[in-house]
């Protein structure tokens, strides 16, 4: 599954928790721009940018992506997708505590556990 196949709410899920990933430790680092941007790609750059306002105006809070994504993803392999891109970006950078709970909340979340 690529970024490009997920439904408009699955996009609109991932962009909203993506966000919060970025902006976990207060700042969105240039790695983690360059990051969010090549996905805005990947997801279509206007399909991307209206889940990015929408996420601002109704997921303003990390506990409120998470409830969307908990209620309008319910297709596995997207939501492995969704866990592949949150770890990804988290991991961008020096792996934040804040970024680290999100990620984790979304695994525990679906299930989705790390293999070790």
């Amino acid at each position: 599954m690529y970024p490009s196949d997920l439904d408009h709410e699955e996009c609109t899920a991932l962009v909203a928790l993506l966000r919060h990933v970025a902006r976990a430790d207060g700042s969105i680092t240039d790695a983690e721009t360059d990051e969010l941007q090549e996905l805005g790609l990947e997801i279509g750059g206007k399909r991307f940018i209206h889940a990015w306002h929408w996420a601002a105006e109704h997921a303003s809070s990390a506990q409120a992506a998470l409830d969307y994504a908990a209620e309008h993803v319910a297709r596995e392999e997207a939501r492995e997708l969704i866990v592949t891109m949150l770890t990804d970006l988290a991991g961008i950078d020096d792996l934040d505590e804040a970024e680290h709970e999100i990620v984790a909340k979304v695994r525990l979340m679906w299930g989705l556990y790390p293999l070790r």
